[in-house]
């Protein structure tokens, strides 16, 4: 939550973070790839590993064991969804 608060005091306007579930180190990621069918706009995640991991791995690549990208603590990515609905990574 602590980094969540810094990211969304720079990034939006309002400058507050949304707790919510499904984003623990241990948690399906197919949960959250179910939900990201309806965003509409940009979105933010901030997790753990491995869950950012396996959820990265199975939005690019359907594959959540799959070590794409290889994530260090810390680290960013951004995901973009074409036209078609595919993601990749930007």
């Amino acid at each position: 939550m602590q980094t969540s608060t810094i990211l969304a005091e720079t990034l939006l306007s309002q400058g507050q973070a949304q707790a919510r579930t499904g984003l623990a180190p241990g948690d399906p990621p197919e949960q959250i790839a179910a939900e990201s069918d309806s965003w509409t706009g940009d979105t933010v995640l901030v997790g753990h590993l491995p869950h950012l991991g396996r959820l990265a791995a199975l939005l690019l690549a359907a594959a959540p064991d799959l070590p794409l990208p290889a994530f260090q603590p810390g680290s960013v990515a951004c995901l973009e969804r074409d036209g078609d609905g595919r993601w990749g990574l930007a």
